[in-house]
């Protein structure tokens, strides 16, 4: 019994309505736990971001402490803050103190009682204060420019018995504990220290405060609403910062716990954290964790936040999950009714499509039928969808061409026959066609002079179809066929060929070999071609080319003649390169010596001047500062002091600008009754003392200012003459360095990276003497790379090149250096200011033995030895000359060809 088939549309209509049911309620369910999700990533995210922005502000805030001290330390190791002096540390710390304004306290404690320190009050108030070791401290206002005013407050002060003070005396360097200020209003701050060392012994401690209550301040400003709470606390619940107005200390100004606020929420959050953690908070990583709290579910982020100096504290975020739930319940109700209202219309819709869509399939259905039947003239009429039409229009065409069809079988059966039988005649002329090729292959093989076999996998011939070439045969052919390489050949060649045949057929790949038999006595050369034809067989096509391999050997003893001629003309090369250096190294030792003469001259007269000073000034120095008295010590250091900020600018003074100076100089002495003017003038002037003359007005109206100017002379002219050793020793070593890398010998060096700057810079220390003589050097240099050259042989060049230019000028002119950057090298170009050279002699510049001097001033082999070498480096060398400018230039690449190196 057959039962009966459900309906397309009754199909269609259960389809859509089970697929949207389906869609709507796992929408509907993934929703609603997406959005339970989603407020607690929502919530992680918003307190990560919180935490980060805390951890930056911190790092930021606290860094300032630890970087002003070490400024303080590294200011008092260069000499800048003195510690005999720390009552002149005003306008440093000052100055400091503008640069990091969240610092409360700058100060320093040193070992014999002394302190400094400078205050900060609000934007722009500042107190300095300084005490002596009688602890006597006195604090001053300050103006805008740091300078001191009048006494605010005297007392007794002793830094030494300070927990900062203790903490650095015991060489550590790090944060003190968190204690409140002496201020009003009080306020919690925190302390950092540096212990100052000199010569291994403890000096004293550098110490930096700040408050924090600029955190509270940041705290309240990113404090996400007024439900949710953030504070930074100690390991043991010690708190430091909060965003709510919660007190940190209590009237005693002991520090308050976290467990004893007056804010709720911080205290349940405090005693959870001690249920969970003990007394100690030991957490190292960020977590997040969950409280509940006044009917509402709270996020708590814990993060520790530590730096190298020993901070270690916690950033607490809480955070109610209702704030993040207001928005989420209002998406899910939406979510609702926009799902129902889908669905509705789903239904209405899927019910509507399935009747529209079943009724064209069930015309097409009928038609197939009719035509199953027999019946072929079936014309569906369908109007509806596009793709209905479009069936309909192929289901009529379809049918039309079943029609055609059965006429076309038809009449093809009664064709059939006679395409047979002309396909048959076609075949007949084809097997015709191939054995005429066939034939005109044999021919083709008996007309070649190769040789040719047909060989098996084994090494058997099969076949041999070449005739001509039978007289180098190694055996005659009759006993070839049917005979394998082995029965023919000797035992070391048949395996020689069976193994190349098997490569050929293993890998299906031509093989060429080249081989030699012994015929008739004479040894005969062969190249072969082995070609696979299937799996089993190849064929072999042997050549003669003994008259090939005839030519080759004449052809290598050739080669061989040529190459060594080629290194006989090298070693020629050589020798020549070698004699222009030498002839050029003689030129210049007769200017070296000279340029040495002057610095050595300076360098003698340095060293009389120096013993001199060492045998009587130096003994009587330690009992001439004994005489002085503490004020006249510092004068004289003063005076010492401000000759040598001087002295770079008064070096550079011309002789008249000394001779202005010494006049207004003594104008100025003789305003303040100072006698003799003149003379003294004269001496501060040689001290190197032109101006702000009014500091030592005082120590030139004392007694013994003639042997404390004495002392100061004579120092200076110590001084003075030990700046002249090291300049001359310098010149000397320099040109002494120059002569060494030019006169260097290394027959087999290697290319080598080199910097072309200094290259040619050793040629025009070497040329200095001759260049003194009129030859002005301008350098027009870029920053160019390092390039692989020969060493050596890029200085000859260098050392031609710029010798023609200064003979071309005749000693007198302008000589200019350009070095430039190209693509994948370096241009190198100097210019002459002499006569240039003649248009005719263009062509012969670089000849060997061509030289325009005179006899007995050059061989003519310098400029053809330069493009030699330029060429050797696979560079290339031109010039361009008129009357008064001649420039060569020379391009060389970043690098060699391999072939070079």
């Amino acid at each position: 019994m057959n039962r009966p088939h459900p309906s397309l549309q009754n199909v269609l209509i259960l389809a859509l309505i089970a697929h949207i049911l389906s869609v709507v309620g796992l929408i509907s369910y993934f929703s609603f736990r997406n959005s339970q999700a989603s407020v607690q990533e929502l919530a992680k995210q918003v307190v990560q971001e919180r935490s980060d922005r805390i951890a930056d502000y911190l790092t930021t805030y606290t860094a300032a402490p630890p970087l002003a001290t070490q400024l303080n330390a590294n200011a008092i190791q260069n000499g800048t803050l003195k510690l005999d002096r720390l009552s002149t540390w005003n306008r440093y710390l000052f100055q400091q103190s503008n640069l990091f304004q969240n610092l409360a306290y700058l100060y320093f404690g040193s070992a014999q009682g002394e302190y400094s320190e400078l205050r900060r009050y609000g934007d722009r108030q500042f107190r300095y204060g300084y005490s002596d070791r009688q602890q006597r401290l006195k604090s001053f206002e300050l103006d805008a420019q740091g300078n001191p005013q009048k006494v605010v407050l005297k007392r007794l002060y002793d830094p030494r018995i300070r927990p900062w003070y203790q903490l650095a005396q015991s060489g550590k360097t790090g944060w003190t504990e968190i204690y409140a200020f002496d201020d009003t209003p009080p306020m919690l701050g925190i302390s950092f220290v540096r212990p100052v060392y000199e010569a291994q012994q403890f000096r004293g401690a550098l110490g930096a405060d700040f408050s924090l209550a600029g955190i509270h301040e940041f705290l309240s400003s990113i404090q996400p609403n007024s439900q949710s709470r953030i504070l930074i606390m100690e390991r043991n619940s010690k708190l430091i910062a909060t965003s709510s107005n919660e007190l940190l200390f209590d009237s005693e100004r002991r520090r308050i716990d976290s467990i004893t606020v007056q804010d709720p929420l911080i205290r349940r959050t405090a005693e959870m954290l001690r249920q969970r953690y003990g007394q100690q908070i030991k957490s190292h990583a960020p977590q997040l964790l969950t409280l509940q709290f006044d009917h509402d579910l709270h996020y708590v982020y814990l993060a520790p936040f530590a730096d190298q100096y020993g901070l270690d504290w916690l950033i607490v975020i809480m955070v109610p999950q209702s704030s993040f739930l207001g928005q989420v319940e209002a998406n899910q109700r939406m979510m609702l009714w926009l799902c129902l209202a889908a669905l509705a219309t789903a239904i209405v819709t899927s019910i509507l499509t399935a009747r529209w869509l079943s009724r064209p399939v069930q015309q097409l259905s009928e038609a197939s039928q009719n035509i199953a039947k027999g019946e072929f003239d079936q014309i569906v009429k369908i109007r509806g969808a596009r793709e209905f039409v479009g069936l309909a229009r192929s289901f009529n065409l379809m049918s039309q061409e079943i029609q055609r069809s059965q006429s076309q079988l038809e009449e093809y059966a009664h064709t059939l026959e006679e395409k047979v039988r002309a396909r048959t005649h076609q075949l007949e002329q084809e097997v015709e066609e191939r054995q005429k090729i066939n034939a005109e292959l044999r021919a083709v093989f008996a007309a070649m002079d190769q040789l040719i076999f047909i060989f098996d996998r084994d090494g058997r011939h099969l076949k041999v179809p070449a005739k001509r070439a039978q007289q180098i045969f190694y055996k005659p052919i009759e006993s070839r066929i049917g005979r394998t390489l082995h029965e023919v050949f000797p035992q070391d060649i048949a395996d020689h060929f069976l193994q190349h045949i098997h490569q050929a057929l293993d890998t299906q790949k031509t093989v060429d070999i080249e081989y030699t038999l012994e015929i008739e006595g004479e040894v005969v050369w062969s190249d072969a071609s082995i070609s696979p034809i299937d799996h089993q067989t190849v064929i072999w096509i042997s050549r003669n080319v003994t008259d090939r391999k005839r030519a080759e050997q004449q052809l290598q003893q050739s080669h061989d003649e040529l190459k060594q001629t080629l290194d006989e003309l090298r070693s020629t090369q050589a020798k020549l390169i070698e004699s222009e250096k030498l002839a050029a190294l003689g030129q210049l030792v007769a200017g070296v010596a000279h340029e040495m003469n002057t610095p050595l001259s300076a360098i003698q007269s340095s060293i009389e001047t120096l013993s001199g000073f060492m045998q009587t000034e130096l003994e009587a120095l330690p009992t001439f500062l004994q005489q002085l008295s503490v004020q006249r010590q510092q004068d004289f250091f003063s005076l010492l002091d401000h000759a040598a900020e001087t002295a770079p600018t008064f070096a550079r003074l011309s002789s008249r600008e000394k001779r202005q100076l010494k006049r207004a100089l003594s104008q100025q002495l003789k305003s303040y009754q100072i006698k003799p003017a003149d003379i003294i003038a004269d001496t501060l002037i040689d001290i190197g003392v032109y101006d702000r003359i009014e500091l030592f007005i005082v120590l030139l109206q004392e007694r013994d200012r003639d042997a404390i100017l004495n002392a100061a002379y004579q120092l200076m002219i110590a001084k003075r003459s030990l700046q002249t050793l090291a300049i001359a020793s310098n010149q000397a070593a320099t040109a002494v360095r120059a002569l060494k890398t030019y006169a260097r010998q290394n027959a087999d060096s290697q290319p080598i990276l080199v910097n072309v700057i200094d290259s040619i810079e050793t040629a025009l220390t070497l040329y200095r003497n001759q260049l003194k003589r009129g030859v002005e050097v301008v350098r027009y240099y870029e920053e160019v790379t390092l390039i692989q050259a020969y060493a050596d042989e890029l200085n000859q060049v260098w050392m031609n090149l710029i010798h023609n230019g200064i003979q071309a000028m005749n000693y007198q002119g302008t000589l200019t250096i350009r070095v430039t950057s190209i693509s994948n090298g370096i241009q190198v170009a100097v210019t002459d200011t002499g006569a240039g050279i003649p248009l005719e002699i263009h062509d012969r510049i670089f000849s060997p033995f061509f030289t325009t001097r005179p006899i007995g001033e050059g061989n003519g082999l310098g400029l053809s030895i330069v493009q030699q070498l330029i060429e050797k480096h696979s560079g290339t060398i031109s010039f361009d000359s008129v009357p008064g400018c001649t420039t060569f230039t020379v391009c060389l690449r970043q690098s060699l060809p391999r072939t070079l190196t």
